[in-house]
C-alpha cells in the first residue's frame, strides 16, 4: 500500500484564477490519462468548455482574493515581516531506471509561528507571498556531485535549475520536468504565439550568441497542459553540473506560446528528464547521453524536493545516482517501471487519505516534477 500526501497548487500569475490554473491542471491530467491507456484524448472544444464552466464559476471570488492580498501588505507594514511557519521537513529522492523506479518516504511536520497571520489553516503566510509576488527562491549550493541546486518557482509550482549552455557558456534556467522528454530553449529568432512580438526576457540561442551552435532543423512541437512550443532541433555543448555534454541535440524554440515567453516566466527553457521515447525531438535526453558518455552511472536522476514554507531552500536533482546524505537509506523503496510510453510510472496497491481506503485499484502514478 501506497500513501501520498496532497498539497493545494497555486500559481504565481495574477491574471489567471487558482480555480481556472487548477481546471488546467485538471485538462492536462485528462488528455495525459487518455494518451497512458491508449484512449481517444478528449477534444480542445471539450476541455475549453471546462475551462469557460470553472471561469463562470469562479468570477465572483476574484474581489475577496484580492480584498485578501490588501489586508496581508498592510499587516506586513505595520509587523515589519510577514508570518513564516516554523518546522522541519523531509523527503527522500525519487529515482528510476528503463526498469524500475524508487522513491523513498517523505515526511513533513510544520507549526505556525507564535501570532503568525494566516489566510486558512494550514497555509502559511509566506506561501501566499510567492503566490503574489512569483519570482525564485534560491536553493544553496549543493556539496554532492553531479548535482544542481532547486530554486523554488513561487510556492512550490514549479523546480529551476541552471546549466551552461554555448560558447561562451551561457546561464539557462530549466524547468525540470520528469513527466516529459524534450530538453528545449528559446531560439534567437524566437516569437511569441499569435503575435509578431518577441519571446519576453529570456536568455536565448543561436549562432549570434553561440559559436559551437549548429541546426539540425528538425521540426518539433510540443504541447504540454499548459502551453506550448514549436521550433527545431539543433546541436550545441551542454554543460550539467560539471558535466561536458559537448554536441548534445536538444531543440530550439521558435515560437511559444504566453505560457513560456511572458517576461513573469522565471526560466528560459524545458529539460525533460523522462525517457526518450517520449521525446517530440526524437532525442536522448540529457541522463541518457550521459550515461552513454560515461559521465555518469545510469540514466536516470533523483531529487530532493524542498518546500517553500520549510526554508530550508536545500531542494536539488542529482543526475545518474541518488544523495543518499538526503534521506534515510532504510525507507528507500525499489517498486518496478510499469510505463510503456516513457514515464517513469508505479502501480499502487491502494490510496489512502486521512486513513481512510479511497478504493483506487488497479492504478498506477507518474512520477512528475513538472
Amino acid at each position: 500500500m501506497i500513501t501520498l500526501p496532497l498539497k493545494r497548487a497555486h500559481q504565481a500569475r495574477t491574471d489567471v484564477h487558482p480555480q481556472v490554473f487548477l481546471q488546467q491542471h485538471l485538462n492536462r491530467s485528462l488528455r495525459r490519462y487518455a494518451r497512458m491507456t491508449g484512449n481517444i484524448q478528449p477534444s480542445k472544444r471539450s476541455l475549453e468548455a471546462k475551462l469557460h464552466k470553472r471561469m463562470e464559476a469562479v468570477e465572483p471570488l476574484f474581489g475577496r482574493a484580492n480584498r485578501k492580498r490588501a489586508h496581508k501588505h498592510k499587516n506586513n507594514k505595520n509587523n515589519g515581516a510577514g508570518a513564516a511557519a516554523n518546522g522541519t521537513a523531509s523527503a527522500a529522492n525519487a529515482t528510476a531506471t528503463s526498469s524500475t523506479a524508487a522513491a523513498g518516504n517523505a515526511s513533513s511536520s510544520a507549526s505556525a509561528a507564535t501570532g503568525a497571520d494566516s489566510t486558512a489553516a494550514g497555509f502559511p503566510e509566506i506561501d501566499l507571498e510567492a503566490q503574489a509576488n512569483g519570482g525564485l527562491t534560491a536553493a544553496n549550493t549543493p556539496t554532492t556531485a553531479n548535482t544542481l541546486g532547486l530554486n523554488i518557482e513561487a510556492n512550490d509550482v514549479g523546480y529551476i535549475a541552471t546549466v551552461q549552455v554555448g560558447t561562451p557558456a551561457q546561464d539557462f534556467k530549466f524547468l525540470m520536468d520528469t513527466g516529459s522528454a524534450d530538453m528545449w530553449v528559446g531560439s534567437e529568432d524566437c516569437t511569441t504565439q499569435g503575435t509578431t512580438q518577441g519571446c519576453g526576457n529570456h536568455t536565448f540561442l543561436g549562432t549570434n550568441s553561440s559559436s559551437s551552435f549548429a541546426q539540425i532543423g528538425k521540426q518539433f512541437q510540443v504541447t504540454y497542459g499548459t502551453g506550448q512550443v514549436q521550433g527545431v532541433t539543433c546541436s550545441d555543448n551542454v554543460n550539467i553540473a560539471g558535466l561536458a555534454l559537448n554536441n548534445h541535440t536538444f531543440g530550439v524554440a521558435n515560437v511559444e506560446s504566453t505560457d513560456f515567453s511572458a517576461d513573469t516566466v522565471p526560466f528560459d527553457g524545458l529539460m525533460g528528464l523522462a525517457q526518450s521515447t517520449l521525446s517530440e525531438e526524437g532525442a536522448n535526453t540529457p541522463p541518457e547521453s550521459l550515461a552513454q558518455n560515461g559521465l555518469i552511472e545510469q540514466a536516470i536522476t533523483s531529487f530532493k524536493i524542498s518546500r517553500l514554507a520549510d526554508q530550508l531552500n536545500d531542494g536539488e536533482v542529482t543526475f545518474g545516482g541518488l544523495d543518499t546524505a538526503k534521506f534515510d537509506q532504510a525507507s528507500l523503496v525499489t517498486v518496478d517501471n510499469v510505463s510503456q510510453e516513457g514515464f517513469w510510472e508505479g502501480a499502487m496497491d491502494a490510496v489512502t487519505a486521512d486513513g481512510q481506503d479511497l478504493g483506487l485499484q488497479n492504478r498506477s502514478a507518474i512520477l512528475d516534477t513538472g
